[in-house]
């Protein structure tokens, strides 16, 4: 059956591309419709979510409430920046686990106050206490509920206390043990490799192997089920405020893998690979304060591995100073981030898409008369497709097509861009197959949108 193919779409420009096919291009006239880069920008700030309920500009560092959160201690944020970028896979460590006795001690008197409200609360001690009444002395029945509250109570103890154990007593024990336990990191310090060590957290092993793999599972959910990386470990953040409300939000971000290394010593071992050696700015947070604030933060430059980091907080800090109460922290975090509208974002830069003849002259309704292209568009006629100097513009055909669909394809290959209309089942689909198979068999790269 044949197509029926009413208007060709002029570039004003050779070799502009039909739709869907992406070819390398070189700039087209320096006209330009005045709404374009408006239009742009209002595109691109849709993608980005700048409420507060985002993570990128609300990262809660709380966590006990979460298990989407992994902070480190005992690092310099430049070290670790440099041996992930360069390949370098660190382990995450744990903190050694407190001696047994130091866990388990109950206090008598604490201990004497929990099994007077237990007795109280537990119906079957109540009941055997006054079926034992009357009793003389105390019965075998009701001394035997006495020994299994006993038990049972103490044991709760043991284990509140276990589960007791708090970031301060951590911080404590840490210290014991010549760890820093502080979060604020400094930027550099001086002889520590990180590429023979890893990176130190606060957690006890058991509590680091449940967050670590509650993280892994996560991430990988998110690569298998959208193929977008969700993982970052955050160098710097900013601690601002929207109407007295503190916020913190992290300022660089680089993409890591988290994998389990294996068994070591009774329990399972985690390690971070960086899977881009290129960190990216938390873009999110620079359009927030612009928009609010008006407040531009600098561009990232970390060409300087010595002192990247630094100077760039520095910077930062010089373009909060209007905001006293804001305060760039040094702090190093590993979390779950969504950057799905990110890659459109990028792609939709105003100096990346003004050098496409083709989606320049989408987005500009106004384009001056004198730009378009003057010489009428030649499009194969159906009668031509045997010739020699057409039929080669199509090397393969991976589905049938009649003289009218080879005629598209030839003009889609000699770099012309149309638009082709059809009723049901005058084969556009098998069109469009064969323009990407020969696209593809010439070399080039295929974008095709539904």
């Amino acid at each position: 059956m044949e197509e029926k193919r009413r208007k060709a779409v002029p570039t004003g420009e050779p070799g502009a591309q039909a739709a869907g096919v992406k070819k390398g291009g070189r700039k087209g006239a320096s006209g330009q419709a005045s709404h374009l880069i408006p239009t742009l920008e209002g595109l691109r700030n849709k993608l980005l979510d700048l409420t507060t309920r985002n993570n990128l500009l609300n990262l809660s560092l709380n966590d006990k409430r979460t298990r989407r959160l992994i902070r480190f201690v005992h690092s310099d944020l430049q070290g670790t920046l440099n041996a992930l970028c360069s390949g370098t896979t660190l382990p995450l460590i744990a903190l050694p686990d407190p001696p047994e006795k130091e866990l388990r001690e109950v206090n008598d008197d604490e201990l004497e106050a929990a099994l007077a409200k237990a007795r109280l609360e537990d119906p079957l001690y109540q009941q055997i206490l006054s079926d034992s009444a009357k009793d003389k002395g105390i019965s075998p029945a009701l001394a035997s509920a006495e020994d299994r509250l006993r038990s049972q109570v103490r044991e709760e103890l043991e284990t509140s206390n276990k589960k007791k154990i708090r970031s301060p007593n951590l911080a404590r024990w840490a210290e014991e043990k010549g760890i820093s336990p502080s979060y604020e990191l400094p930027c550099k310090s001086a002889g520590r490799s990180m590429k023979s060590s890893g990176i130190q957290t606060l957690l006890l092993g058991a509590r680091l192997e449940r967050v670590a793999e509650a993280i892994r599972k996560q991430a990988v959910s998110s690569i298998e089920e959208t193929g977008n990386n969700i993982l970052y470990l955050t160098f710097g953040g900013l601690s601002w405020n929207v109407k007295d409300r503190e916020l913190y939000a992290p300022l660089i971000l680089l993409p890591v893998e988290i994998s389990n290394a294996g068994a070591r010593g009774g329990s399972r071992c985690y390690t971070l690979r960086a899977v881009d050696d290129i960190p990216i700015e938390n873009v999110t947070l620079r359009e927030r304060l612009k928009k609010d604030f008006s407040v531009d933060l600098p561009e990232l430059d970390l060409q300087e591995q010595a002192t990247g980091l630094a100077s760039y907080f520095e910077a930062v800090e010089a373009a909060i100073s209007d905001n006293p109460a804001w305060s760039v922290r040094r702090f190093i975090n590993l979390s779950l981030f969504s950057f799905s509208g990110l890659g459109l974002y990028k792609d939709l830069d105003p100096a990346v898409v003004q050098a496409s003849p083709l989606v320049r002259q989408i987005l500009s309704a106004d384009l001056n008369s004198s730009k378009k292209e003057k010489t009428p568009v030649r499009i194969a006629d159906d009668e031509s497709v045997d010739k020699p100097e057409v039929s080669g513009k199509v090397p393969v055909l991976i589905t049938q097509a009649d003289a009218s669909q080879f005629a598209a394809i030839a003009d889609v290959m000699e770099g012309r861009s149309l638009v082709i209309e059809g009723p049901p089942g005058t084969g556009k689909s098998q069109t469009i197959t064969n323009i990407i198979a020969n696209a593809l068999y010439s070399g080039k790269r295929v974008l095709f949108v539904a």
